[in-house]
């Protein structure tokens, strides 16, 4: 990708049937998925934690009471149960289990099972974050990216995603690749840009196929290479396919069926 720049300035004219794409863009939020609802916003562990954990004396480190109650938490087995979950990650986390802090963490991130509360989503999420789990940085990192609970701090952003994004974590990838593209907290490089969103793209995460047809469309608009609009369309349609919305919209407004 040589012939992309980073000087947007130098874009003509047939870079305008765009432009609404990469306002869209720019406007979504870090995790397009995360919603209260959603499974990214939502605490999570490894499928491993939950695995039947029952009859398991409650005194491995904390690791049993994570397992049962991410089953009350999700109703894996029995009835769902968000106020037992969280006594139980409460025991996890005073034994130093890092799932137990993130995952009450994130239950005061999203009240559920708790009444929602930044403050206290900030100060969990961020002892897990500072004890390397990964969730707890990606989240913490969301809180810090849209100013949530707290000042928005685009260095802090991009500090804690940093270990997720090495160990292929796609809502980290992406974000960076995100934050590189239109210059938060960094100078804008669509190079970088484009090594992360690709990075994320591989595990097929849409927004990540989203920002790599918009660099893809910036390269037709400044080469008229052809083969750069193609690949344009190739990423937009995909992303599309998965129905992320700004795609779609480029996708229904300029590709005839």
């Amino acid at each position: 990708m040589n012939n992309i720049t980073n000087n947007k300035s130098k874009r003509n004219n047939s870079s305008m049937k765009k432009l609404f794409l990469i306002t869209l863009l720019a406007s979504t939020s870090v995790f397009a998925q995360t919603t209260a609802n959603s499974p990214k916003s939502s605490p999570v562990v490894s499928n491993e934690q939950t695995k039947d954990s029952t009859n398991k004396n409650l005194t491995d480190n904390g690791r049993a009471e994570v397992e049962l109650g991410m089953k009350h938490l999700k109703g894996i087995g029995m009835k769902k149960n968000p106020q037992e979950a969280i006594k139980l990650f409460t025991s996890a986390a005073n034994k130093g289990n890092v799932d137990g802090i993130y995952l009450i963490g994130a239950a005061f991130y999203n009240g559920e099972g708790i009444k929602q509360n930044y403050g206290e989503a900030l100060k969990w999420l961020t002892i897990a974050a500072n004890k390397g789990q990964t969730s707890a940085q990606v989240l913490l990192a969301e809180m810090y990216y849209n100013g949530t609970g707290v000042q928005q701090n685009y260095p802090a952003v991009l500090k804690l995603l940093k270990a997720p994004a090495e160990k292929n974590i796609p809502d980290a990838q992406y974000l960076i690749g995100k934050m590189y593209y239109f210059g938060q907290g960094v100078k804008p490089n669509s190079q970088e840009a484009f090594k992360w969103y690709e990075l994320a793209a591989k595990s097929g995460y849409p927004e990540a196929r989203t920002g790599l047809g918009v660099i893809y469309l910036d390269a037709y608009a400044s080469t008229k290479n052809i083969a750069h609009y193609n690949n344009a369309v190739k990423m937009l349609k995909l992303a599309a396919s998965q129905n992320e919305p700004v795609a779609k919209k480029w996708v229904q407004n300029n590709i005839k069926k």
